[in-house]
């Protein structure tokens, strides 16, 4: 994940009332889900944080609509209803995403091609 660091005076902070540093640190975080969270970015104070990491098996994926998607690949949703990985969940992930780009290929070629040819 992105993130910058920003001093953050004591007063503005939103970290838990204490003994707290004149000037404390902020990271602005890129969350991304703005479909599930609204926002792609977010202020953490570093008070409030008990550590950076970097999980091995978060994965990002670049939707064409919505920006990234953060998260941890689980399972799926087709047609709105769950079903879980199988064996490898990773190579079916890659197979959905090559029959997807076909049928928005086609899509495209209809919208552009087709019914664009016609406008013309």
């Amino acid at each position: 994940m992105a993130w910058k660091e920003s001093a953050l005076a004591a007063e503005q902070s939103s970290a838990a009332a204490g003994p707290s540093p004149a000037h404390s640190k902020r990271y602005l975080i890129k969350t991304g889900n703005r479909d599930l969270l609204g926002t792609d970015f977010r202020w953490v104070d570093e008070l409030r944080m008990s550590g950076l990491f970097y999980p091995g098996d978060l994965m990002v994926v670049e939707r064409r609509e919505w920006g990234n998607l953060y998260g941890y690949l689980t399972g799926f949703r087709k047609n709105a209803t769950p079903f879980p990985a199988t064996g490898n969940p990773w190579q079916q992930f890659q197979e959905m995403i090559t029959t997807t780009a076909r049928t928005f290929a086609e899509i495209r070629h209809i919208e552009k091609d087709r019914i664009g040819g016609m406008l013309m």
